[in-house]
């Protein structure tokens, strides 16, 4: 996976979200990425930023932060609506 996603094309954009969503457990098969995020939009934003950015977004459940550095998972902070479904 790449180190940085300045100047990776949409395809390794696309890649690297996708292996970050199954290795927390997601198949490719229960989701479809298009319909949380525009892939070619997305890896334009993030080739022409200058500075600091950070997109978050979920898709399935799982949140992601996208930076020039990468695709991260998001850890939120359970509240106590979350523990009572838990």
């Amino acid at each position: 996976m790449p180190e940085c996603l300045t100047g990776v094309s949409t395809d390794q954009l696309v890649v690297e979200i996708v292996s970050v969503l199954e290795a927390h457990g997601m198949s490719a098969e229960s989701y479809t990425l298009c319909e949380y995020v525009d892939p070619e939009a997305l890896q334009k934003v993030i080739s022409s930023a200058d500075g600091d950015l950070e997109i978050r977004l979920t898709v399935g459940g799982v949140q992601l932060s996208i930076t020039q550095d990468g695709v991260h998972t998001v850890n939120k902070p359970s509240t106590d609506q979350d523990q009572l479904y838990a």
